[in-house]
């Protein structure tokens, strides 16, 4: 499975380590002392961690400088230990913070993109009734061009009639005056 960590039995770290079991009890058990917990199973063994591993080989190298005592290197990667997961600790809320203040910044995001959505909407919504306005002025417009064409049409045609029945009755008078001279 991905993510599980393997642990190890007492035996199989002394290999590892290239100590006797015994050893790795004297030190699991100095780390215990220093409220140290090594995870146990549900039987109660202990089991080691690649960390625990890892805590241990520093062991070995610290208690192994000139003057060192293994009680010693014990508490100095204690405190160590403890230095670390503090950093940790300090690190995890800084994460926190900064996440706390990323969703801040994107409910602010979300609030202004929501925003400028209504008022699109409201555009939208102001650009259609324009449309629609507009539309209804070109239609009127044509209706009143078809009914002034009709009229103007229907002007010329009396004018032409009018001028028409003027123009038979001066050719009438005409014709009139030249008979009687």
């Amino acid at each position: 499975m991905i993510g599980m960590e393997a642990y190890h039995k007492v035996d199989e770290v002394a290999k590892v380590l290239g100590v006797t079991p015994s050893t790795v009890k004297k030190y699991y058990l100095l780390f215990e002392e220093q409220n140290y917990k090594f995870k146990r199973s549900n039987q109660g063994h202990l089991m080691f961690s690649e960390k625990d591993i890892d805590l241990f080989n520093k062991l070995i190298e610290l208690k192994n400088e000139p003057g060192m005592k293994v009680h010693n290197a014990v508490e100095q990667l204690i405190k160590e230990n403890k230095n670390n997961a503090s950093n940790v600790y300090q690190l995890v809320l800084n994460t926190m913070d900064e996440i706390t203040n990323l969703k801040n910044l994107i409910r602010q995001q979300q609030k202004i993109i929501n925003d400028q959505q209504q008022k699109l909407n409201r555009i939208e919504g102001e650009n259609g009734i324009l449309t629609r306005m507009v539309m209804e002025q070109e239609k009127r417009n044509s209706q009143t061009l078809v009914i002034s064409d009709k009229d103007l049409q229907s002007s010329i045609k009396e004018m032409k009639e009018v001028i028409g029945y003027q123009l038979e009755e001066f050719e009438g008078k005409l014709k009139h005056s030249f008979k009687k001279s």
